[in-house]
């Protein structure tokens, strides 16, 4: 990327012909399609998600329900 823009930048200090090359050289679209190309290589290795916490959700139920019930008792 860094490349592109110092050739568009180098390329632009010529006073006519300066013109005529950022009309054709264009830095910004070569730039975005490399991060576009980058970011698609990046989001093609998705790791997989974690498996649901059941064992957590059903110790949680439990203390829940025996907690509320411990309480029903002494009210």
């Amino acid at each position: 990327m860094l490349r592109n823009m110092g050739i568009d930048f180098l390329g632009g200090l010529l006073p006519v012909v300066g013109d005529a090359f950022d009309a054709i050289y264009k830095a910004n679209t070569r730039n975005t399609r490399l991060l576009r190309n980058y970011l698609e290589q990046q989001l093609e290795v998705e790791p997989p998600s974690p498996p649901f916490p059941w064992k957590t959700l059903i110790g949680l139920s439990i203390l829940f329900a025996v907690i509320t019930g411990g309480l029903t008792l002494i009210l």
